[in-house]
């Protein structure tokens, strides 16, 4: 009797120990789970981040055109080889601004026939191993074959086409001075279809119903097109008042507007002022103690013309029909084209 009842008390302790065995296998795969998902989700931000700063690099050191933006890699040519896919005036529609983030080091006739095209050199991809998308506004693309986008002050504010939006998940706006949107997809949702690798759009971005309005990242069909950061599936639950069912939603943003874009460019044109500045006085003599700089012009001449003994005001970018004491010819001499453009 004393020998059963001994077994029965083994049997119940090795049970005991299988179910919280299984509770804390249970639980540590959730556990790691959920490590992983966070994981991802860092490496998702982290990546989106670096692609911003690339972009805004890219653009702002160009060296012919400071604040061109490239043309999205498009399927059009049978793949997405990492090539900006650029299109001539002529054929330029709004769905050739929508495609993945060009990464390839090429020389192509987006930024003019001859133009040296440098990549961003990195291929940057999500927390899921999928390459980001890139949407750019039409304010910022330089078809095959036309003059060099003039950008400053004046034109970000009095744009020839209204900017990009992006909306929060409530589909309030955000920033309507968009310049360009970068999209990680994340991993397929619904019947998304990524097979082949050269799937559209629609195969990697993502739609969604907030508050009965419909949103999407995939379509580009107007100059100020909408972008939504819309909540991530995860957190959405099938009784949720706000989001339309069914809700199947992942994409994560990140955007650049024309302000960042433009802080940044002022400083490039800063250095080369100062530059030009410097060049110009090493030239003006060839002793020391007789070189000078230019006198400056007033801030309303449209011809950069300086003015004899003004100290203060606009850089002299045009000399030839001055009448200053000062010789040599402005500062043109000593900026690079696009500066005077």
């Amino acid at each position: 009797m004393k020998g059963n009842l001994k077994q029965q008390g083994l049997a119940m302790l090795i049970m005991v120990f299988m179910i919280v065995l299984a509770l804390t296998a249970y639980m540590v795969s959730g556990l790691n789970s959920e490590s992983l998902k966070r994981s991802r989700e860092s490496k998702t931000a982290s990546v989106l981040e670096q692609a911003k700063v690339a972009l805004i690099g890219w653009s702002v050191a160009h060296p012919q055109f400071p604040g061109t933006m490239p043309f999205p890699d498009r399927n059009t040519d049978g793949d997405y080889d990492g090539n900006s896919d650029c299109v001539n005036a002529a054929t330029l529609d709004y769905p050739h601004l929508i495609g993945r983030l060009p990464y390839a080091t090429q020389t192509a006739p987006c930024v003019g026939i001859g133009a040296a095209q440098y990549g961003l050199s990195d291929s940057f991809v999500d927390g899921e191993g999928e390459g980001l998308w890139y949407a750019v506004s039409r304010n910022l693309i330089r078809p095959a074959g036309l003059g060099a986008l003039v950008i400053n002050p004046a034109t970000m504010n009095t744009p020839t086409f209204n900017w990009l939006i992006v909306r929060d998940k409530n589909g309030q706006v955000i920033s309507n001075r968009v310049a360009a949107v970068i999209i990680a997809p994340g991993r397929v949702v619904a019947a998304q279809n990524r097979a082949g690798g050269i799937a559209g759009a629609a195969a990697y971005l993502d739609s969604a119903v907030v508050n009965g309005v419909p949103y999407s990242n995939v379509n580009y069909a107007v100059p100020n097109e909408d972008f939504i950061m819309a909540e991530d599936m995860q957190f959405v639950s099938n009784a949720h008042p706000s989001y339309g069912q069914p809700y199947q939603f992942n994409d994560k943003l990140i955007f650049i507007t024309i302000d960042e874009l433009m802080l940044e460019l002022e400083k490039r044109a800063v250095r080369e002022a100062r530059t030009a500045l410097r060049a110009y006085y090493l030239a003006s003599a060839p002793l020391a103690a007789n070189r000078f700089y230019p006198y400056a012009t007033l801030l309303s001449d449209l011809n950069h013309t300086c003015i004899e003994s003004t100290l203060a005001g606009g850089l002299p970018l045009d000399n030839v029909a001055a009448t200053c004491s000062h010789p040599n010819v402005g500062l043109n001499a000593f900026l690079p084209a696009w500066f005077m453009e």
